[in-house]
């Protein structure tokens, strides 16, 4: 008797076997399922960090181009705004971010220039402090410039410029081209193209800008 005992008390029952099995069998069921949600955290992080970039430099250039003013300059013995709108670059004046209250200037270029990487672009905005002439009313530039990234991997900048034609007696119209004008433009659309970091696939950003002293 006392054999017997010590034999059932050593081992397993049948219900204990039983409890074991369907816990392993829970167990591993939930495996592929923790697998999969972590694998989708994975990929969901670099989306948020693009997406939160994308967002960031649409606020950045929202902000500058809309302040962008009609600073005047004497071209050819004409005087036109210091805004130089081209197919794939831009560049404008603007109230320094830093200095906005004493009046401080900026010459904002936006424009797509090679990255570390090799084959890569990168989106960015080079500024560059300007300082306007009391006795000339004119603008001088200084040498000294700040590159700010505003979008890696980026592709295929192309900006359009709606306003006034060149000719008087046309009405407005999008046009590729803004340089030697005497007014800015009433609206910039500024778009541009950036690889998907999980896809891959490429993805069109959009954006349009009405300059606030634009007539």
């Amino acid at each position: 008797m006392t054999d017997h005992r010590r034999g059932s008390d050593a081992g397993f029952t049948l219900i204990e076997v039983l409890v074991s099995l369907a816990l392993l069998t829970l167990m591993l069921a939930l495996v592929p399922q923790v697998l999969r949600l972590g694998r989708q955290a994975w990929q969901i992080e670099p989306r948020l960090e693009q997406s939160t970039a994308v967002a960031a430099a649409r606020d950045v250039l929202s902000r500058r181009l809309a302040i962008a003013l009609p600073a005047i300059k004497r071209q050819d013995g004409v005087s036109v705004v210091t805004f130089d709108g081209q197919p794939a670059s831009l560049r404008f004046i603007a109230p320094a971010v830093e200095s906005a209250s004493s009046g401080g200037l900026q010459e904002f270029r936006l424009m797509l220039e090679p990255s570390r990487h090799a084959g890569t672009l990168n989106l960015v905005l080079v500024i560059k402090p300007a300082m306007m002439e009391a006795s000339e009313s004119e603008l001088t530039l200084t040498t000294a410039s700040d590159s700010t990234v505003l979008m890696e991997d980026a592709s295929q900048l192309t900006i359009r410029y709606f306003g006034a034609a060149a000719q008087p007696t046309e009405d407005d119209a999008w046009q590729t081209r803004w340089v030697g004008r005497a007014v800015l433009p009433k609206l910039v659309e500024i778009s541009f193209r950036q690889r998907d970091a999980v896809r891959g696939i490429v993805r069109q950003h959009q954006l349009v800008i009405r300059p606030r002293y634009a007539k």
